[in-house]
């Protein structure tokens, strides 16, 4: 019999990656407890997708929003270190940030990378891959500067640094290909005619309308199938395809320059997009 209940509340302004991690990290948390788990996802123009839009998803219960806000007058909620929190019957968790889970419950990344996209999207991500790339390493790229982005991700991540550092992987390897993730069409489309070897997954639909985070997701995957990414600072869709590839994928943010991506060709093409984790050793030969 489950041993009380886990509700992971989302709200309504949170965006795709702040969702998965506090989603999937609260269920987790509930079986290691054994408890029942629920789920606030709210959908409103600001988000318009179900989480069983996206991908292939039968845990839990989602529940409506103002029934977490009702009962949190009596239980609150707790924030996003759940390694001392005490046995109660109802566990509410509130938080933006990702969960710290004690250590018997595992990490919440590895249900993360077992999920499966629906199949409109994983048909879509098959045929880019397919397509475009097969087994041949690439970079990804994934830039944030859309109005609603943090201020801090665009003061930091401006376009031109990425156009710059593009610009040095082509300088020594002119043939070198690029999956384009960008959040704003215009901006896309002028990096795409300027850098002929770089492709992307192009869409019209409105910002956070469930076409939009339908390709939202493509792009997820095909970031994490890449050998090598430059992504911006803040961002959590960036850590979650870092997470999806199980943190194989040498990532370089502005205001990380450890990595080099000239040299980080260890990392083979990912041979299943829909299993970015799943390939061979980074130290096999660089292409």
């Amino acid at each position: 019999m489950a041993d009380g209940l886990v509700v992971a509340y989302n709200g309504a302004d949170a965006g795709l990656g702040n969702r998965l991690r506090v989603t999937l990290g609260a269920a987790r948390y509930a079986r290691w407890r054994d408890a029942r788990f629920l789920y606030v996802w709210p959908t409103t123009s600001a988000f318009q997708p179900a989480l069983t839009d996206l991908w292939e998803w039968r845990d839990g219960v989602r529940i409506p929003r103002v029934l977490s806000r009702a009962a949190g007058v009596v239980t609150g909620y707790v924030g996003s270190d759940l390694r001392a929190v005490r046995p109660r019957p109802i566990i509410q968790v509130r938080t933006g940030a990702e969960l710290l889970l004690p250590l018997p419950a595992g990490n919440w990344t590895e249900d993360l990378r077992a999920l499966s996209p629906v199949d409109e999207i994983a048909r879509t991500i098959t045929a880019i891959h397919t397509a475009e790339f097969g087994a041949q390493p690439y970079v990804g790229v994934q830039i944030r500067t859309h109005h609603v982005s943090h201020a801090a991700t665009k003061q930091s991540s401006p376009v031109t640094w990425f156009a710059d550092r593009m610009q040095a992987v082509l300088d020594r390897d002119p043939d070198r290909r690029f999956y384009l993730s960008c959040d704003v069409p215009e901006v896309k489309d002028r990096l795409l005619a300027r850098f002929p070897t770089a492709v992307a997954h192009r869409t019209d639909a409105a910002y956070n309308s469930t076409s939009a985070v339908r390709a939202a997701i493509v792009d997820l995957y095909l970031l994490a199938s890449s050998s090598a990414m430059l992504g911006p600072h803040g961002s959590s869709f960036v850590e979650m395809a870092q997470f999806l590839s199980d943190l194989r994928v040498p990532t370089e943010k502005p205001t990380e320059s450890s990595v080099s991506l000239e040299n980080a060709w260890g990392l083979p093409g990912a041979p299943d997009p829909l299993r970015p984790a799943a390939r061979r050793s980074m130290n096999a030969s660089p292409a």
